[in-house]
């Protein structure tokens, strides 16, 4: 499996082939969905990460919206628009210029899931031993260093960390 992971979403390359309605299925219960690519800078370098071989993204024919119900914000169809008989109600990314395609449903073919990490906000009341003078920027950067080496030890990769003070604290 083939990973990449850009501003904080993994896409995952699967070569097991699989119809649309179960590779969509996989995703959801082992990620978060098909793949959906919504600019063309992540696109670029989600098409790198992977082999060039036709394959399932999250796009399916609902009035063209990404599986999750989200609206297709992007152009990336073959000739510039969706093509098809009738009978082709989901995408594949072809496998040579990258570019979508409609493509029959029950086709077997590999695909690409991606998992987003949710923002998780936790505010954290620091209460000191001393009285220090809190407005110092030199302690700022060293409380913060702390809280960032608490974070990776307690298995923390993606974060920000911010300094504030309450204002309605008197000083």
């Amino acid at each position: 499996m083939a990973r990449y992971t850009e501003s904080g979403v993994t896409y995952i390359y699967d070569a097991t082939l699989r119809i649309w309605s179960a590779a969509l299925a996989y995703c959801r219960q082992y990620y978060t969905d098909l793949a959906m690519i919504e600019d063309s800078a992540t696109y670029d370098k989600v098409v790198q990460s992977r082999p060039s071989v036709n394959t399932w993204i999250g796009l399916s024919r609902q009035a063209w919206v990404w599986a999750n119900g989200s609206l297709l914000t992007v152009n990336n169809w073959q000739g510039g628009k969706p093509t098809g008989n009738g009978t082709q109600f989901c995408v594949t990314e072809e496998e040579t210029t990258h570019q979508w395609k409609t493509d029959v449903c029950e086709n077997l073919n590999p695909f690409i899931c991606h998992k987003a990490y949710k923002e998780l906000m936790n505010k954290v009341k620091v209460t000191l031993q001393s009285s220090p003078n809190l407005e110092n920027p030199t302690l700022h950067i060293q409380i913060l260093q702390k809280l960032v080496e608490a974070l990776r030890a307690s298995g923390y990769h993606i974060y920000k960390v911010e300094w504030s003070i309450n204002p309605w604290i008197q000083r």
